[in-house]
């Protein structure tokens, strides 16, 4: 389904995927997503194959098109609004994503 990129080993991957799948509420926070137009691609294919939303945090670049279903946001300060709801959230090349 997806090509297997970066240094993550199948367990992991799996882990992942299944915690994804598994979730009521599954969240991914990035920031730094959209610098690789490659990552953007296959984030937006993730997000909608197993229908997570995408927050982007401090984001500078753009992680997935400003029309994709899945796109919950750009959020630059305070809070970061979903994650009180989110039961599994992937963090994905951000700086900060606790602020």
């Amino acid at each position: 389904m997806f090509k297997l990129i970066g240094s993550l080993n199948v367990a992991a991957v799996n882990t992942i995927t299944s915690a994804l799948i598994h979730a009521e509420f599954p969240l991914i926070l990035t920031a730094n997503a959209g610098r690789n137009p490659s990552a953007t691609k296959l984030l937006a294919e993730l997000s909608n194959v197993l229908a997570v939303g995408v927050l982007a945090c401090a984001s500078s670049s753009v992680p997935i098109a400003g029309s994709h279903p899945y796109l919950l946001g750009y959020h630059f300060w305070g809070r970061q609004p979903h994650l009180d709801s989110a039961d599994v959230v992937l963090v994905l090349d951000i700086d900060v994503p606790w602020v």
